[in-house]
């Protein structure tokens, strides 16, 4: 029986896309929506709980997981 092909050490690996075509990813974090756009989901999220689960069903958990984003956006976006 014959190995298949051997990959190289993980420290050899290639680190960026081996697809010719495929756009070199920033180095910063990329914003995919603006702050605005964000805290209107969470904020209709918040409307969607309420009207299925009522208040006890709200928390920022389940906030967080409505609106698709992470519970610290839910802290920093409404302190309180």
């Amino acid at each position: 029986m014959q190995a298949g092909p051997r990959l190289p050490p993980p420290s050899r690996l290639p680190t960026q896309s081996v697809r010719p075509d495929a756009a070199p990813m920033a180095e910063s974090s990329v914003r995919l929506r603006s702050r605005p756009a964000t805290e209107a989901l969470i904020v209709e999220a918040g409307e969607r709980i309420l009207l299925r689960d009522g208040f006890p069903g709200l928390n920022v958990q389940t906030l967080a997981a409505e609106a698709g984003c992470d519970r610290k956006l839910v802290y920093r976006y409404f302190d309180g």
